[in-house]
């Protein structure tokens, strides 16, 4: 499987901003949250 075929750049930054976004809206983030988000994402990325 070729990851950088399926993630484009402007897949990434989406993920990558939406992950922002998601630990300016939570007081109390933790990091392995925020980890396992985006690995959720990058992986559903892949699969399309």
């Amino acid at each position: 499987m070729n990851i950088s075929a399926n993630l484009t750049q402007k897949k990434l930054q989406e993920i990558l901003i939406n992950s922002y976004e998601k630990g300016q809206e939570k007081e109390n983030l933790r990091v392995t949250e925020l980890i396992e988000d985006i690995k959720r994402q990058v992986i559903l990325a892949v699969k399309e």
